[in-house]
C-alpha cells in the first residue's frame, strides 16, 4: 500500500502535531510505502520527504507517490490543503483528515467567527470530500462539532528501554510539558487549582515545574497569576525542553500533569507512560477514564476544583507511586506501542481503498 501524509510542521517541536506526525509516518513505514509532504518546507529527520513547491502536481513526484492509494491530511485549517484536495478528487484518490483536536466543540469556540466563515466558504467542502475523518480517541469523536464518517485510531509512541526507577523521598515533582496555551492547555485552571489546595501541597512537599515555549504572551500572564496568588515557591516556569533534556525531565519527575480543555491524543502523556511515569490528566485529554481504570494515574474533571482534588490525591498517594508506575508501563505497552497502532491503522486504510 502507498500512503502519502501531508502536514504543516514548523520549528515549534513541542506541538502535538509536530511530534506525533513524524512518529506516525516512521511507524507506518514498516507496514506500507509511506511518503511525506511538509507544506512548511522544513526537513524532518528520518522521514521520506517529498518536495513542496506551493502546489500539488502528482506527475512531478516519483513513483509510487505520484499515484498513492490514500492521502492523509493532518489538521484542518491549512490553506495549502485547499490547493491539493481538488487534484485528488479529480484523480479519484481517496483522502483522510486527522484533525488533531481542532474539530471538537471546545476548539471550535476558539476564534469562532473566523472558523464559522472558513467552514462555510472553504473547509467544509474539503472535509466533506474525505472518505473518513480519523479521530485519535473516542472522546475526540464524541466531542466533535461535525457529523462526518469517521474511524478512531490513536497516536503511538516508541517504548523506550529507559524507565522510571525511583521516586522522590521528600519533595514531589510534578511536571507540565507542552505549549503555554493558557486556555486550551488549561493553565489558568491549573494555577487556580494549586491555590485551592496550597496547604495540602505544602504539607506533602509538592512542587510544579512548567516547561514550554511562550505563546501569545502566556508566560507573562502565568508569571503574573503566580505572583498575585503568592505561589512562587510552588510553581516554577522553565524554557521548553527537547530530546535528551526532555527525557531527563520525565525520568526525574514523579507525575506528569496535563490539564487540557481539549486534546486529540496527548503525545506528552503517552511518552510519560512509556517511561513508567504516572499522569494526572483532565477529562479534556480523553485519557482520564483509562488512566483511572488501569491504575496508571489520576483522572479528573476539567475544572479548577477537579484538578485540585486530583492534586490532593497525588499527595495522599505519595508512597504508592511505584505501583502507579508499574501500571503506567503495562498500559503503554499494551495500548500505545506505535508499531502495533501503525499496523492496525494501515489495515484500516486498506479497507477504504
Amino acid at each position: 500500500m502507498v500512503i502519502l501524509h501531508i502536514a504543516h510542521i514548523d520549528t515549534n517541536t513541542l506541538g502535538g502535531v509536530q511530534t506525533a506526525v513524524p512518529q506516525m509516518v516512521r511507524a507506518q513505514s514498516a507496514h506500507a510505502q509511506v511518503g511525506f509532504i511538509n507544506t512548511c518546507g522544513m526537513e524532518i529527520p528520518g522521514v521520506r520527504m517529498l518536495p513542496w513547491r506551493g502546489a500539488f502536481s502528482p506527475e512531478e513526484y516519483p513513483a509510487p507517490y505520484n499515484n498513492p492509494d490514500i492521502v492523509v491530511f493532518h489538521e484542518l485549517y491549512r490553506p495549502a490543503f485547499l490547493r491539493i484536495y481538488p487534484m485528488l478528487k479529480k484523480r479519484g484518490i481517496p483522502y483522510i483528515v486527522i484533525p488533531h483536536g481542532c474539530m471538537t466543540r471546545q476548539a471550535q469556540r476558539q476564534k469562532a467567527l473566523k472558523k464559522q466563515v472558513g467552514n462555510l466558504l472553504l473547509f467544509r467542502r474539503f472535509l466533506n470530500g474525505a472518505v473518513s475523518v480519523q479521530y485519535l480517541s473516542d472522546r475526540e469523536a464524541e466531542q466533535s462539532a461535525f457529523h462526518v464518517p469517521y474511524l478512531v485510531r490513536g497516536n503511538g509512541v516508541p517504548i523506550p528501554s529507559a524507565r522510571k526507577t525511583a521516586f522522590s523521598g521528600g519533595e514531589l515533582r510534578l511536571a507540565f510539558i507542552g505549549r503555554l496555551d493558557m486556555h486550551i492547555k488549561g493553565l489558568d485552571l491549573l494555577v487556580e487549582a494549586v491555590e485551592l489546595c496550597r496547604q495540602d501541597m505544602e504539607d506533602a512537599g509538592l512542587r510544579l515545574d512548567i516547561y514550554g515555549p511562550d505563546e501569545n504572551g502566556t508566560h507573562k500572564k502565568l508569571t503574573e497569576q503566580i505572583q498575585i496568588r503568592g505561589l512562587q515557591t510552588m510553581i516554577h516556569l522553565h524554557p521548553p525542553v527537547f530530546g535528551q533534556e526532555k527525557r531527563q525531565v520525565l525520568l526525574d519527575a514523579d507525575c506528569l500533569v496535563l490539564t487540557s480543555r481539549t486534546e486529540g491524543m496527548p503525545v506528552s502523556a503517552l511518552e510519560a507512560l512509556s517511561y513508567g511515569l504516572p499522569c494526572l490528566v483532565t477529562e479534556g485529554t480523553g485519557m482520564a477514564t483509562r488512566l483511572e481504570e488501569s491504575g496508571a494515574g489520576f483522572g479528573c474533571e476539567t475544572t479548577a476544583e477537579g484538578i485540585s482534588r486530583a492534586l490532593v490525591r497525588v499527595a495522599q498517594c505519595k508512597g504508592e507511586l511505584r505501583r502507579f508506575s508499574e501500571a503506567a508501563l503495562v498500559l503503554a505497552r499494551a495500548n500505545y506501542d506505535e508499531n502495533e497502532i501503525a499496523r492496525q491503522t494501515v489495515a484500516a486504510y486498506k479497507q477504504m481503498t
